[in-house]
Order: structure tokens, then sequence, then C-alpha cells
């Protein structure tokens, strides 16, 4: 794997697993306010979320260049 294909892959790994970190903690507000509909989180906490994503997506890109490194699969 080049560079410029791992910094793809990687990418996309970051991209797919946004999408299943987001959810994490979120809770409603309980004190409906005027502008936010009922279903917006209290605390998004998108900071920590960006860096809990990124950390689980260097982990599968390692072990996913590690499988392509040894040929375990190859593309």
């Amino acid at each position: 794997m080049n560079l410029l294909t791992g910094i793809g892959v990687y990418f996309l790994i970051w991209w797919t697993t946004l999408f299943a970190v987001l959810p994490w903690g979120n809770a409603p507000d309980e004190e409906f306010q005027q502008g936010n509909t009922s279903s917006a989180p209290k605390k998004p906490r998108l900071l920590l979320k960006f860096a809990v994503n990124t950390l689980i997506s260097g982990i599968i890109w390692t072990i996913l260049f590690f499988i392509l490194q040894f040929n375990e699969i190859t593309l």
C-alpha cells in the first residue's frame, strides 16, 4: 500500500467509524429551548468524539495495514 492509498483508506475508515461514534453518550436536553428540536443533545462533546474516532480509526487502519503487508489479503 503506497502513501496515497494509505491516506485514502484511512479517510474512508475514519468517515465510516464517525457515524458509529457520534451517537455515543447523547442525551436530549430535559428543558426545551426555543429554536432547538426536542432531540437536540444537551452536550454533544464533538471534540472528544473526534479524538476517540481518530484513535479507533488508527487501530483499524494499523490492523488492515499489517494484514495487507504480510499478504494475508491482497488488493
